[in-house]
């Protein structure tokens, strides 16, 4: 993430509590939000925001996201979003849950091909052969979304907003039964994906803290 910037006070550390709807904190260091969370015992998320910037406009400003659809330009999509390259760390009790909760680069890549894999690969085609086209009705019975939105969420990936309900209901679909499914083609994983199952099922830990 941007130090530099983050150093410079351009950025503010914002804490929303469990089931709080609303922020409980913010501040203008880490260092002051996790004083204040640890004093507490407080369970929640402490998240940076660009200062005097949306994190809508710092997202698209810096190409992480990339408005396609009419409703990318509405206020109410504006007013709700959020994006996956802003630094956020979990807590709990007052205690940091590990290491700061955000995608880095090799969580990103995985999570593209694993995407690709099931949106285009055999693994959730009827025979699970080499060639084969995943069956539409298998990945919305399996998914709850339709073959051609995890195509588009797989093409456009990383530059998609989690806050859409399709776009995070194809990613959580795709890491969690691209392990899960008996598709019997284990041949044909590294063609595909290039970490094993079991880091794709680590980086589907990750995601579904971080996007529960």
């Amino acid at each position: 993430m941007h130090d530099e910037a983050l150093q410079k006070g351009q950025w503010v550390w914002v804490f929303n509590g469990v089931g709080g709807g609303f922020p409980s904190g913010i501040f203008s260091t880490r260092e002051k939000a996790q004083k204040w969370i640890e004093q507490h015992q407080l369970s929640g998320t402490l998240t940076a925001h660009p200062l005097d910037q949306s994190a809508y406009d710092w997202a698209v400003s810096r190409g992480s996201f990339k408005p396609r659809k009419p409703e990318h330009f509405s206020g109410h999509f504006m007013g709700q979003f959020s994006s996956a390259s802003q630094p956020h760390e979990h807590f709990e009790n007052g205690f940091l849950g590990g290491e700061p909760m955000r995608l880095n680069l090799q969580e990103l890549k995985t999570i593209g091909q694993v995407l690709k894999a099931a949106a285009h690969g055999p693994f959730f085609s009827a025979s699970g052969a080499p060639e084969d086209q995943p069956e539409a009705s298998l990945v919305h019975t399996l998914m709850g979304v339709e073959l051609a939105d995890l195509q588009r969420v797989a093409a456009q990936w990383p530059d998609v907003d989690l806050t859409d309900e399709t776009v995070h209901q194809a990613v959580w679909g795709a890491l969690g039964n691209i392990i899960g499914y008996p598709h019997g083609c284990k041949r044909q994983w590294p063609r595909w994906i290039e970490c094993s199952a079991e880091q794709v099922d680590g980086v589907a830990d990750r995601f579904r803290e971080l996007y529960p």
